[in-house]
């Protein structure tokens, strides 16, 4: 797999872990989704707790994304973290100028 490839797939999972966490989306598309999610939540540890948090969702979306790429378990994690990495490394980049 090519480091670059490794790179955009970063920034993908940047994206749409900020789309999912953050953004209202055409027609409201994500916010209905996390108010879907927040009702249908009864107690911590739900599904909505899952996306509530840009950390955690980057998870999850790397997770996903690493299903695509992954030949192995071994790789599937490591694909894993490294994508979530890069999402939290350029959100942490971009919080700092505010």
């Amino acid at each position: 797999m090519d480091s670059w490839f490794l790179v955009f797939l970063g920034i993908a999972t940047w994206r749409l872990t900020r789309m999912l966490w953050t953004e209202r989306g055409p027609l409201d598309i994500f916010v209905r989704f996390r108010a879907n999610l927040a009702k249908g939540q009864k107690h911590m540890g739900g599904l909505y707790d899952l996306i509530s948090c840009f950390y955690c969702t980057s998870v999850w979306v790397a997770m996903f994304l690493s299903l695509f790429i992954a030949k192995n378990i071994l790789t599937f994690f490591i694909c894993t973290l490294t994508l979530s990495g890069i999402a939290v490394m350029i959100q942490d980049l971009l919080n700092k100028g505010k």
